[in-house]
């Protein structure tokens, strides 16, 4: 059984855990269920699992088997621990309120570090979305998955997996993603590879919703400081155009975070 990963966002974190950051894990047998349309869901047709295991069997040559990042471990330990104080128990304020503003288009959404759920839950409040959720743990997902049951919510699905080695098929590529103290915890030597992997995995017209945290001057991390200029040298270059960057409103920002404003938000969209 092959696994890749990837790393995502942890949100806000007190005391000493101060990066925004862990990695996922892509198990294979979640890997075919991406390949699911808007509103299908993979239980309701015994020939579809079985067209879905044989293609399961054919990818494994497609894994991307490298090593876990840098502080894997140390994430990982923290969901098993349970010192997960980033989980603030519901979206971003402003995330909510451009959502609920009917500002997401519809089909396949993404949201890698997806913890608990409470966006990729938000998302699929629009019965015309299919909602991607990827995480590091099974501890988070496994949670969300209960919760999906619960809702008995079909156009859903919670994974593990490698934002940096997923490569999926054209189908499979994504209309919405969505971005939170993604881009400030990974080392901003791999800010380019972002780039490069947001822009493949939008549909041509596809958005990348940012929120950027922390923006300013903030060389240790993680989190590390973020601007919009750090945003545009790694996304035009890659065949995405800046539709927005505005400040988020002051009532449903975060203020300042070890001296440094917060936050901003941005909308690309892939040419």
């Amino acid at each position: 059984r092959g696994s890749f990963y990837f790393y995502y966002n942890c949100g806000m974190f007190k005391s000493d855990f101060l990066g925004f950051q862990s990695v996922i894990g892509f198990q294979v047998r979640n890997r075919a269920h991406l390949r699911l349309k808007t509103h299908f869901c993979l239980q309701k047709s015994t020939s579809i699992q079985g067209r879905f295991h044989k293609r399961k069997v054919e990818m494994a040559s497609e894994l991307d088997l490298t090593s876990l990042p840098k502080d894997s471990d140390r994430w990982l330990s923290a969901w098993k621990d349970g010192k997960t104080q980033w989980d603030n128990g519901k979206p971003h304020a402003f995330f909510e309120s451009y959502v609920r503003a009917g500002n997401v288009p519809s089909g396949r959404c993404l949201i890698p570090g997806c913890g608990s759920g409470y966006d990729v839950f938000l998302l699929a409040e629009n019965p015309d979305c299919f909602v991607v959720g990827m995480d590091l743990s099974e501890i988070p997902v496994e949670t969300a998955r209960r919760t999906a049951a619960e809702r008995k919510l079909t156009n859903v699905e919670f994974v593990t997996g490698n934002f940096f080695g997923y490569s999926p098929t054209e189908e499979e590529k994504y209309d919405f993603i969505f971005d939170y103290t993604f881009f400030c915890a990974i080392q901003p030597d791999m800010r380019e590879e972002w780039g490069a992997k947001m822009s493949e995995l939008l549909k041509p017209g596809g958005r990348l919703f940012t929120l950027m945290f922390p923006y300013g001057n903030k060389p240790d991390g993680p989190p590390f400081g973020v601007s919009a200029d750090a945003y545009r040298k790694v996304l035009l270059t890659k065949n995405l155009k800046e539709e927005t960057i505005a400040e988020v409103p002051s009532e449903m920002s975060r203020g300042t975070f070890f001296g440094v404003d917060t936050d901003r938000y941005g909308v690309f969209v892939k040419q």
